[in-house]
């Protein structure tokens, strides 16, 4: 319980994980998104990470575009980086309600080697000053003795 409650407080270096080349040209984050990965986030034929309905429009939607908003049914292509300089492109859309990262999402898996339930990422959405792309970058924190999912009440702290 400790070192989840540590893991929810911390500040991770969101640009650590971005080139330098695009760090200087991030113009706004959003707040990050909190996430003990799932059997369903990293499974082989899922290729997709599904994000909280609620937190998405709580914490992303502000730095969207109404045009975009309305476009997330069919989706858009975002660039994700994450650990280790690892980028993607990847489609950022709404499957019924739940918004979701699919394309790229499973070869990102691979690249950072994500599991479920051990990992713990933050996720946080930005725009690139000139020319005003929409991008993700996620950070993960792997907490090896974590071999299942997080009871409710705990899990529901995150965020």
């Amino acid at each position: 319980m400790m070192i989840i409650k540590a893991w929810n407080l911390a500040k991770p270096d969101l640009v650590e994980n971005i080139p330098s080349r695009v760090a200087k040209l991030v113009d706004q984050f959003s707040q990050p998104i909190k996430k003990q990965l799932t059997v369903s986030d990293v499974k082989e034929d899922q290729r997709r990470l599904m994000l909280g309905k609620d937190e998405v429009k709580k914490k992303m939607h502000p730095l969207l575009t109404g045009s975009e908003i309305k476009r997330l049914t069919e989706g858009l292509d975002v660039t994700v980086y994450g650990p280790g300089k690892v980028s993607r492109t990847m489609r950022f859309k709404m499957w019924s309600s739940t918004p979701v990262l699919t394309s790229g999402w499973k070869g990102f898996v691979d690249a950072c080697d994500l599991k479920e339930h051990c990992d713990f990422i933050h996720i946080w959405m930005f725009r690139r000053r000139e020319t005003r792309e929409l991008c993700f970058v996620i950070d993960k924190t792997k907490y090896s003795t974590i071999t299942k999912p997080l009871a409710k009440e705990i899990s529901d702290q995150i965020n």
